[in-house]
This record gives structure tokens, sequence and C-alpha cells, in this order.
């Protein structure tokens, strides 16, 4: 009683609990008594219905047992469906069904009830029953007027909003679930996007997100469909994209539910993308794909071999598809998350629903729906490719851009390169350099630091140093070709004539700033470089202003930077190389590297690797010979006519590799930033 208020009494301040003297006084007191039992009386007996109210529901939800119901919409017709399995592939319901029962716990049996609302016989199943519905793809089109097939999908989606169970779907269940919650499907203006969803990037919005909780933030993903969202509405969040499709991923909230959805198809393997193609072969033949029928049953052989045999690293790296997509524990990850942080927790909550709508079943209630306006989706991924960079660039002037072009290749090294029909560094940088200066006024002379013979050229005479790839390892200190060319990498520096480079360039002046570099443990990087990702100092770096944030480029190294020092920023990464990109401060120099190729085409990487076949066939790369040839040809044809889609679309060679001025963009940015205000501040001198 002695936390109880102070009253004053006849002019006294008492607490109650302390003798006091009168009969009012006591009457006071044993009103203020029994005023804290009554409450204290009410508290415990409201405690006892809480408890009482939770044993009885769980003694429920124990009596029905612990199985996980999941209804399964498949929205193919049956015509789609007899489709897909004359073709050998599985339907998209039981596909669905497998891949919900793989993600649900262990210890919890599943039910998944497959339904079909295309068909004409569909009738509305009882939600109450179910603890998540999964929406597959279909052939269907969302915005389809005056069919009866999309009005009865659109009904039961409504119904599943309203009902509040969770929703989850892929493609054709993604679009149903915007345009219910008033937002706009319309068909893709850049075409089919089939096969593998490349460098699929995830928003502000999708990184937070628990859907993609342990996902990469940039990842690829089986794919086929032809149209796209456009708006979503109020309520809805946009979780991913790429260039070819501005949402990949949706968060839908509408009236009681949520809807997690995705353009691409987790429930997808490599068999089953095999079988989907030779179903389509002959629509993807007429698209571009594939030129024949040879062509596309060779391609479905290949998948169906590294489906059967993982290992097939050749295969894999042939065709650019990564462990985001041949991992299953990746693949699916979006579908785990759905049922840990949405199914599972709605199961747990279906008996106290069921008992509140019971209670509340005789009472009058109000329901206010507002339409959920629309908003427009702004930006995304797609929206910088191919856009050249900002501002007007610095004119050259009369007199050319003079570049000091360093060749890090040894003499045998340059000869082994033309020998195989390569062009060498020296040149190719030459060639890049001039197309990226400003009405090609450059003048470029090239040395050759590894040869013997080799004098330091007189600095004061150049704007800009540029530095080639090189076959020599950069970590090896024994070897004086290479510390010689460090030891002339640090001159530049403390000379302070910009620098920029590919490959052992990014290397160089990570070694001059006392950085380190070490041997990739993961191998040889070759070919092209995957999903390579600006850092957030990437991303606000003038060196890849109008590049996207998201990549391919060409690449070839087995080194890679381990540790940079302080004065030296970390611009660019993927899963094979953490260091794609730095930009080096020392001394009184500056140095934009990266560690891909922006100087090589299809024709150049085509002879590199025509020169490193042997290599290569032991490294994995190539089966034998003749895989390593009928790939180099593959590229000089893709080379020869970049309208060959069917390559591009079969090896993944995005517009992010195959236009120039995507390709180029670093290089000009260093002209742009570093080499032209270098010129005006020497020559205004």
């Amino acid at each position: 009683f002695h936390s109880l208020p102070a009253r004053r009494v006849r002019g006294e301040r008492h607490t109650l609990g302390v003798p006091v003297s009168g009969q009012q006084d006591v009457l006071r007191c044993r009103r203020g008594l029994g005023c804290v039992l009554r409450i204290a009386m009410r508290a415990l007996h409201a405690r006892l219905r809480a408890r009482s109210r939770q044993w009885i529901a769980q003694q429920r939800y124990a009596s029905s047992g612990s199985t996980v119901r999941y209804l399964v919409i498949d929205g193919y017709t049956k015509a789609g469906r007899d489709d897909l399995e004359a073709g050998g592939a599985t339907t998209a319901g039981g596909l669905y069904a497998a891949m919900l029962a793989k993600c649900t716990p262990l210890d919890l049996p599943v039910q998944c009830d497959i339904v079909c609302p295309a068909d004409p016989d569909f009738v509305l199943p009882d939600l109450k029953q179910y603890h998540g519905v999964g929406w597959s793809g279909s052939s269907l089109t969302v915005y389809a007027k005056n069919d009866d097939r999309i009005e009865r999908a659109r009904s039961l989606s409504l119904q599943c909003y309203a009902h509040g169970i969770p929703q989850f779907g892929s493609c054709f269940g993604a679009q149903l679930a915007v345009a219910t919650a008033n937002g706009v499907v319309q068909k893709n203006p850049f075409g089919k996007e089939v096969g593998i969803a490349r460098k699929i990037s995830l928003t502000p919005a999708g990184r937070t997100h628990p859907m993609y909780e342990g996902k990469p933030s940039v990842f690829g993903g089986f794919t086929s469909h032809n149209d796209h969202i456009t708006h979503i509405g109020r309520g809805c969040m946009h979780l991913a994209s790429n260039a070819f499709t501005s949402v990949q991923a949706v968060a839908v909230r509408h009236l009681n539910g949520e809807f997690w959805g995705l353009q691409y198809h987790p429930e997808y393997d490599l068999h089953e993308l095999a079988r989907l193609l030779h179903c389509r072969r002959k629509v993807s033949i007429q698209l571009g794909f594939f030129r024949d029928l040879e062509q596309a049953d060779a391609f479905i052989e290949e998948l169906e071999t590294l489906s059967r045999d993982l290992s097939r690293t050749d295969i894999a790296w042939r065709l650019g598809i990564d462990s985001d997509v041949l991992d299953e524990t990746v693949r699916l990850c979006e579908v785990n998350n759905f049922v840990r942080h949405l199914v599972l927790p709605y199961k747990r909550r279906v008996p106290f629903a069921v008992a509140a709508s019971k209670n509340k079943k005789n009472k009058k209630t109000k329901t206010v729906m507002l339409a959920a306006s629309t908003v427009l989706l702004r930006g995304g991924y797609g929206a910088r490719v191919g856009m050249p960079p900002l501002g007007r660039a610095l004119s050259t002037g009369p007199s050319p851009l003079k570049f000091l072009v360093i060749d890090g290749y040894s003499k045998d090294g340059r000869a082994d390169l033309e020998a195989g029909g390569a062009s060498t560094a020296g040149k190719l940088y030459t060639s890049l350099l001039t197309k990226c200066t400003p009405h090609g006024n450059a003048q470029c002379d090239v040395v050759f630091p590894a040869d013997e013979d080799f004098q330091s050229p007189d600095l004061s005479k150049y704007h800009a140093v540029a530095w080639t790839g090189c076959s020599l390892t950069i970590h090896d200190t024994q070897d004086i070709r290479v510390t010689k060319q460090i030891e002339f990498a640090r001159k530049v520096f403390d000379y302070g004539v910009p620098q920029y480079g590919s490959c052992w360039a990014a290397q160089i002046a990570v070694a001059a700033a006392n950085g380190v570099c070490a041997k990739n443990p993961r191998g040889r990087e070759m070919g092209i470089a995957r999903k390579i990702a600006l850092t957030p100092e990437g991303r606000a770096h003038p060196m890849f202003e109008g590049k996207p944030s998201v990549f391919d480029a060409f690449i070839s190294h087995n080194d890679e930077i381990t540790h940079i020092r302080p004065g030296g920023l970390n611009l660019a990464g993927n899963d094979f190389t953490s260091v794609q990109a730095v930009a080096v401060r020392h001394l009184n120099g500056e140095f934009w590297g990266v560690q891909y190729h922006p100087e090589y085409d299809l024709h150049e990487l085509a002879r590199l690797t025509y020169c490193r076949r042997q290599k290569l066939i032991d490294l994995g790369f190539f089966k034998d010979m003749k895989s390593a040839d009928d790939y180099i040809d593959d590229l000089e044809n893709l080379h020869i006519d970049p309208s060959r889609y069917d390559i591009a679309w079969r090896f993944g060679i995005d517009a992010d590799v195959m236009d120039e001025v995507i390709r180029h963009c670093e290089t000009r940015n260093f002209i742009k930033y570093l080499a032209l205000p270098y010129k005006a501040t020497v020559e205004g001198k």
C-alpha cells in the first residue's frame, strides 16, 4: 500500500496503511483497499480468460494436425498443360507443388491442392483451409479483355487478398497480383525474355526486404515471358530489376493480404528449362533465339548434360550459367523466406483468426475500400544502359592529347599473341584511346618496360599514361620485369601524370601504392566477367559516370587485388573477383584502373582464346579442342554480324559487352576528368 498516492485528510498528508485516527479516515482507507482489490481481481480474471482461450485455441490447432496446406494455382489452360507434358516438361502446378514442399521445414507434412482457374469447370475453393497460395506461370495474357479465364483468375486473386492468406507467385502470378491491386501490365517492348534473366539487381527496398534475406544483391534467374509490369499500385514495393525488365520482383499489400511475386521462375531447373525450350523450339526460332532446329536441339542437349552433371564447368562457363542459377539453395531463397516469414506465422495465427471471426460474426461492420492510385516506375536499372556520359567533354584544342602507352607484355608474350592473330596490347590501347579522345585527336607512344633495353621516357612530354594488360605475375618479386614496372609506376605517381589501365594495370596501381596482390584462389577468370557491381564509392565516382550499376565485361586474369592501402578506393567487384576497379591516389598522382578489359572486342577475345586454347582445356573451360574452336568461331561470327542474336543469347552476351559506347565508358571518363584537365593545366603554365 505504500505505493498508493498520498491523500489529504483533515489538512494532513498521509499514506494508506499508516494508522489514522477518526472514523472518516478509516472508512476512506477501507474504500481505497476495496477498490484496489477489485481492480486486481478483474485483471486476474481477464488474464485467466485469455489463458483459457489461448489453451483452447492451441488444443484446436493441435487436434487439426501440423500439416501445412497450400493452394497451388496453375494458370495454364488444359491445352497448355498438355503441350508441356507432350514435350517432357512438368506442368506448372506440379513444379510449384514440388517447390513449396521442398521449401517447407522437413518436420512438417505438406499438402498441396492444385486448381486450374483457366478451366471452364473451375470452382472457387474454400480458402479457410489453406495456409498459403502459390501462383504459377501461364501462357495467358493478364491484360486480355473479355477473357473469362483471366476474370476467374482475377476473382480468385481478389478473394485471396480479402481473406488475408499469404500468396507467392512467379511470372503470370506476379503480373496478376499487381493487376488485381490496380497496377498495370503491358507487352514488353524489348520482346520475349527467355532462358536466363541476366544481372537482376535488387533495389534499395529489395535489399532490405525479408523475401531476399540471404540472396546476392545481383543474380540471375530462369525466365520466360512476353509481358512486364509497368505501373504498380499504392501498397506495392518494387524489389528488383534488370536491363530487360524493369520490374523483376514486387511485394504487394492489398486489402487484407500480402503477395510476394517474381517475374522469373525459381521453380525451374536446367532440365525444366530445356524441356520448355523443346516445347517452344519453333517459336524460339521465329524470334531469333535459334537459327534452326539443329542449333536449338544442340543447346537443349547441352542444358540437359549440365543438368545431369553439374561438374561440366565448360558448359556452364560457355553459356554464362553461374552458381546463383545452378545452386538450389540460392535459387529457392525467395520461396524459403516466403514460407518462413509469411506462411508459418499465418499458420500459427489461423486458430485465433477463426475464433475472432466467429465472435464478430453478428456485429455490424462498416468497410471502406479506397481505390489504390498507381505510380509510375521511374529510373531503374535499365534507364542508364547505353547513355553517354553527361556533360560536354573538354576540347583537346589544336594540339593532340599525348599518351604514353605502356605495353607490359614481354617480347615472347607479344610474339605469341601475334602468332594467334591477336593484336598486341599496345596496339589495342592505342586504338582505344584514339576512339575515346574527342575528334580522335590523340598521339600515342608505346613503350615496352619488360624488354631489357627499356629506358624510362621523359614524362613531361605526356598528358596521360595508359597501362595495358600483361601475362606476367604481379606478386613475383624475383622477376626484374615486374619490379621494373612497379618502380616506373611509382615514378609516374611522383611526377603527377594521370594514369589509367586494365587488368595488370589495376594491380600495378595498387602494388606501386604499397597494396597487396595475390593469386586468385578461385582460379582463372576468363571470357566475360559476369555481374560486376559498382560499390557505393563506384556509383559516385566520375570514372563510372553513365555506366550501368551492374554490367559484364571482357576479362582474362589469374591474380587479384587483396589489400588496398589508404588513398585507394574499391569501385567495383563481382563474386569471382572482389576488386574489379580501383582509384588510387598516391604521392602526387592518381591512377584509375579496371581488372577487366575495355579495349577488347569479340574478335580480340576470340583470338586471345585461340592463343590460350590448350591452357583453357587443361583448366576445364573446354572439353576438347573441337569445342574450343566452335566457341571461337561463334565469337568471330557474332563479331562479324552483331545481329546474330542466337549466338549472343546462347552465350549470355548483352549490350554492355557488345555496345562500344557502354564498354568504353570508363576510358572516356578518364580522358574527360583527368587527362584533358591535366593537359589544360600543363599547357596553361
